[in-house]
């Protein structure tokens, strides 16, 4: 009976714990102090806790790491397996904070009818399935901001109630166009967590990697509408003819008042929010993962409490925190197992060998590291790590290893490598979401529908990575 209370208090345990955690985090960085011991207490019992919550088979893949990480443990005497357990749990402690605190910007987002506004007003400019498919990818980068993966399922709903198709052309359209949309964003988009964690690890520069992913992103909508409009333009234009049924059939509905209002005030949230995190990060110098998380907080306050809301907020927070955060607990082993895994590279001597197999295999001509990456990130993604997973085991064990490289680039090769991943891999999370909400095949959405585009989407990059290599 006693057993069965213990077991009852372990969740209100978990959330408290939680919010230790983040707030231990959040105020070390902001006065310059640390509280190592505690962080690694708290770090630990949120880690066993994770893994406590999870399947038999969601537990291997983090037991897997922690066997991986005491065996190299033996290999070196500068530290021991406590050691390698109870400072690991924060290497990663930055991005795990990144990962609990950027979902409260959807709070902002989905407080009044923002999306819907945007694509009521953009109206004009989707008459047809190319101008469609290109506002649903742009738009859903811009989403992703503040949505994250959260961006899928809502763009999808918006566009389904709004162009109601049965046909393989439509629903084709729908899918492709968020996958790509999503995809891309992690090209350039701050709060795309693989995206700081490649901007932090690599030392590059935020603007540089910022417009080098835009460009390169930008290249390759104009490259997948191509690719759209001779794939079937029948179907297309069978498309073009609801699209403009559907987006004009609306019209009469809308309050334009209300939506000119919702429009200036998104505009003005995205813009505030990349300027200020731009700015803190480049003035203040804090690194990437720590401004985001923080000018998240800060905006996510400073809206409620502008648009007199703040009961709202007390019962967003309640249920996050207090709820929904127990879901994350898959998240959470992985990222605490990658922490200390990687952790125990760091100290190791096992590094020398990575490095001596990694000069073997760019010996041969013509090959490079910036070539391999991509193929690297696909074959994570394949055996089922999402993006973020992938880039913190690819991008942190190159980065904790004597490697000369051009930041910039590195940046580039991993994101470009993350984008391909999350659009070619069957059983990845975004595939899976929409392959569910549209009743397409997962094999179809991905593969089969993303072979050409990613190959081609690779080459360019790579010409580009090459070229800028040369003459650099």
């Amino acid at each position: 009976m006693k057993g069965s209370v213990m077991i009852a208090y372990f969740p209100i345990i978990f959330y408290l714990f939680i919010i230790l955690f983040l707030s231990l985090n959040i105020i070390g960085h902001i006065l310059g102090m640390q509280f190592q011991n505690l962080e690694s207490f708290i770090s630990l019992f949120l880690f066993c806790f994770s893994i406590f919550l999870l399947k038999n088979m969601a537990k291997i893949f983090p037991i897997l790491l922690l066997i991986l990480a005491s065996t190299i443990c033996m290999f070196t005497n500068q530290v021991t397996v406590l050691d390698i357990f109870w400072k690991g749990t924060l290497e990663l402690a930055d991005i795990i904070v990144l990962i609990l605190i950027v979902p409260l910007i959807g709070w902002v987002i989905q407080h009044e009818n923002y999306i819907d506004s945007i694509f009521l007003k953009a109206r004009i400019f989707l008459k047809s399935s190319v101008q469609y498919f290109t506002g649903v990818m742009v738009f859903t980068q811009v989403l992703s901001h503040f949505l994250l993966i959260g961006s899928i399922p809502l763009i999808y709903q918006f566009v389904n109630d709004n162009i109601k198709g049965s046909s393989n052309g439509i629903e084709y359209l729908k899918n492709l166009s968020i996958l790509r949309g999503f995809a891309l964003g992690t090209l350039w988009v701050v709060t795309i967590p693989s995206f700081s964690y490649s901007v932090k690890a690599s030392g590059a520069s935020l603007i540089s990697v910022m417009v080098q992913g835009f460009i390169v992103s930008t290249i390759a909508i104009i490259l997948s509408l191509l690719l759209f409009y001779y794939r079937d333009k029948s179907g297309w234009a069978d498309a073009t003819a609801l699209i403009q049924d559907k987006i004009m059939g609306i019209d009469h509905q809308v309050d334009k008042g209300y939506m000119n209002k919702c429009i200036k005030e998104f505009f003005i949230l995205f813009l505030s929010f990349l300027v200020i995190s731009i700015t803190l990060h480049m003035y203040v110098g804090w690194d990437l993962l720590v401004v985001v998380p923080q000018v998240t907080i800060i905006c996510v306050l400073a809206y409620f409490l502008l648009k007199k809301s703040l009961p709202k907020l007390k019962n967003h927070s309640k249920q996050y925190f207090f709820k929904d955060i127990l879901n994350k607990s898959e998240e959470l082993s992985i990222y605490f197992s990658v922490s200390i895994f990687i952790f125990a590279v760091r100290v190791s001597d096992i590094g020398v060998y990575i490095v001596d197999l990694l000069n073997l295999i760019t010996s041969l001509p013509w090959i490079n590291l910036y070539m391999l990456l991509p193929f690297l990130m696909l074959l994570l993604g394949f055996a089922g790590l999402g993006p973020l997973t992938s880039m913190i085991l690819v991008g942190g064990l190159l980065l904790n290893l004597p490697i000369p490289f051009t930041p910039e680039l590195l940046v580039l090769s991993l994101t470009v490598g993350s984008a391909i991943s999350t659009m070619m891999s069957p059983i990845g999370v975004s595939v899976i979401m929409l392959s569910t909400n549209g009743h397409v095949g997962k094999f179809t959405l991905s593969i089969k529908s993303n072979y050409v585009f990613c190959t081609l989407l690779y080459l360019i990059s790579q010409i580009y990575i090459q070229v800028a290599l040369v003459f650099g």
